[in-house]
């Protein structure tokens, strides 16, 4: 009885065991190819701290750029004679617009990301953030002053020579948003009424009011909606994407009415964004259809883009849309895509037992049903992690962000993936022999192995991953908490 026993113990754990050889790489290993530096995350969000490198001039060069050198120093010219005029006189005013518009450019011309920024070895360079919110809080330019307080309050730019009050910073932002809003409605057509409401609606969005932010952008389209369409359009992109981060799908639908979408001949950078936050949303709503829909159309048109570098636009402080945030929707577009190779994997479930329960119906239950599965299991997540990788691809620069949720999502896949192998059981009568038993579950552990370990490399990918792309928005807790749910590794 007891050999009787052994063998057919040994028969079960043989059968199992055939597992491993069909699952061995199991889950197509990692989402992309790491970068061979570490890179920043692709979006203008400071939940993110990003500094991606999308930049006009060579990031590679290690001294004081001439062209930077002399925007500081003409900025700081016009600085310095708006202080030697005291009050709040016209003319000063004047010098200190000129002032704050020469810091503009210096940030935009300049590379002074912090902390590598390589400008920032330029005489005045750690100050040009402090002299452009000093510049402009010379004068009465709302738009001037929200965009100073943005930049300020961005991580990408602070620094130590330039600290920053968030609570004292967001009561400002509140106060210039209710001036924007008081200007455009006293008199619409008062010089720069316009711009004075779109950053009401930035200021708004900074201060976490995107219920404000939005009865402003209604404001907008109804006011000048006409006259600056892409403006429009930005705005109503802003704030759907402050409430997708927020995962409220539902609001950021809301926010993105036909009235603010842009034409098929309107720059492509538009129509990425737009079509990015649709997807996002639509996904968020269980939508996976119309989001597809609009993440093909992303992909369509950022493929036809000649120059990505030039299409992606200008640089601009958070929660403004810069080109960061372009490269982003594209990428989340990317994301999209894959989502639907993820459905099909979760939609292979494992096979029930139907057979006798007899060691010889648990070997033939495991070389034929669970064997297809395995292997179809194997090649629907290899798929799926092949169009994750794709997010690796985007040009100028890959999106830090969807390549760390790429990472997440396969180890997702494979340790479902782990969980439904190990949990397949013996047929009663064979689950009450303790011998019999043990041998299944050993040799189940062992046939999800592979796949366990596809599932960590991809955990431990986007904890390092998020570490180098200074991502802070919970995936690398995320992960770090799904690695210590997994199995030990066998040796």
């Amino acid at each position: 009885m007891h050999n009787a026993r052994t063998s057919r113990v040994q028969a079960v754990r043989a059968s199992a065991a055939l597992l491993t050889a069909l699952c061995t790489g199991c889950g197509g290993g990692a989402t992309a190819p790491e970068p061979s530096t570490p890179r920043t995350a692709a979006a203008d969000s400071p939940s993110e701290a990003s500094t991606e490198p999308v930049e006009t001039t060579p990031a590679s060069r290690s001294e004081c750029d001439a062209t930077c050198e002399q925007a500081i120093s003409r900025a700081t010219l016009a600085l310095d004679r708006a202080r030697a005029l005291k009050g709040a006189d016209q003319a000063r005013a004047a010098l200190a617009e000129k002032a704050g518009q020469g810091f503009e450019q210096a940030w935009r011309v300049c590379l002074l990301r912090v902390p590598d920024g390589t400008d920032r070895s330029c005489e005045g360079g750690p100050d040009v953030v402090a002299h452009l919110l000093e510049s402009w809080e010379m004068t009465q330019n709302v738009a001037g002053r929200v965009f100073a307080q943005l930049v300020a309050l961005d991580p990408r730019w602070r620094s130590a020579e330039a600290p920053v009050n968030e609570d004292a910073a967001k009561r400002t932002l509140a106060e210039l948003a209710a001036a924007g809003e008081q200007l455009a409605k006293e008199d619409a057509k008062a010089q720069g009424a316009a711009e004075a409401l779109e950053a009401a609606v930035y200021a708004h969005l900074a201060s976490k009011r995107p219920d404000a932010a939005n009865r402003a952008a209604v404001t907008y389209r109804r006011l000048f909606g006409s006259e600056h369409a892409d403006r429009a359009t930005l705005m109503a992109v802003a704030i759907a994407e402050h409430y997708n981060d927020a995962r409220q799908s539902q609001a950021a639908l809301g926010s993105l009415p036909r009235v603010a979408a842009p034409g098929k001949a309107s720059a492509p950078r538009l129509q990425v964004l737009w079509g990015g936050a649709r997807a996002r949303a639509l996904l968020g709503q269980g939508n996976l259809v119309s989001a597809r829909s609009e993440a093909e159309r992303v992909v369509e048109v950022w493929q036809q883009v000649a120059t990505p570098r030039e299409a992606v636009g200008p640089a601009a402080p958070w929660p403004m849309l810069g080109r960061e945030r372009v490269v982003a929707a594209v990428g989340a577009a990317h994301h999209v895509l894959a989502e639907k190779h993820a459905q099909d994997v979760a939609k292979l479930s494992p096979p029930r037992y139907q057979g006798p329960a007899t060691h010889e119906g648990v070997n033939a239950y495991l070389q034929g049903p669970v064997a297809k599965w395995a292997q179809q299991k194997q090649a629907s997540i290899a798929e799926a992690t092949r169009a994750y990788a794709t997010t690796a691809q985007i040009q100028p620069v890959p999106p830090g962000h969807w390549i760390v949720a790429g990472y997440t999502r396969v180890g997702e896949l494979n340790a479902d993936f782990a969980d439904q192998m190990t949990s397949l059981s013996l047929p009663g009568p064979l689950a009450q022999d303790d011998a019999e038993r043990q041998a299944f579950e050993r040799a189940l552990l062992a046939s999800a192995s592979p796949v366990v370990a596809a599932s960590r490399a991809a955990f431990e990918s986007c904890v390092k991953l998020s570490e180098q792309y200074h991502l802070t928005d919970g995936e690398r807790e995320y992960c770090r908490e799904r690695l210590q749910g997994l199995p030990p590794a066998t040796k």
